[in-house]
């Protein structure tokens, strides 16, 4: 079976030839400066977060999560806001419509999941944010002509 041609490494300025798909396109030396970053990141992220935070994102390692998140990604397999706009795009997030934050009893509920690209789902996770904020306002809410000024 025929192997595929070797790509040069994607870090910046690197000229090292790749042969290994597991490497991600990255040499020996930067793969492993990759996979620190990655880690260093998780760990600071983590490390921001309250104890009610902390428990809320443990849960997503459940079995109950990930047999729901299973299910419903492999009945829903397009991001539903790329559809919507005429777009076909694997989804590879299942989102809660409803965050967990806002309704956790709604969680394994799937009239509750939306199965998101990964760009949608952070275009909405920063739309969420900025409204918590109070930067913007809801669609529909008493102060949605306000922000429009």
């Amino acid at each position: 079976m025929p192997h595929d041609a070797p790509q040069p490494c994607k870090s910046p300025g690197c000229t090292e030839l790749v042969r290994d798909r597991r490497a991600r396109g990255y040499c020996v030396r930067h793969v492993r400066e990759t996979r620190a970053l990655r880690t260093r990141k998780t760990t600071d992220r983590r490390r921001r977060m309250t104890d009610e935070e902390r428990e809320r994102d443990a849960w997503y390692s459940s079995r109950d999560w990930r047999n729901l998140r299973r299910a419903y990604i492999s009945r829903n397999p397009l991001c539903e806001f790329c559809f919507a706009r005429g777009i076909t795009k694997a989804a590879d997030v299942v989102d809660h419509v409803v965050e967990r934050k806002d309704d956790d009893s709604r969680r394994l509920d799937s009239s509750n999941l939306q199965s998101l690209c990964h760009r949608c789902h952070n275009l909405k996770t920063l739309a969420e944010r900025d409204i918590r904020r109070g930067l913007f306002s809801r669609p529909g809410s008493s102060t949605e002509e306000e922000n429009l000024v």
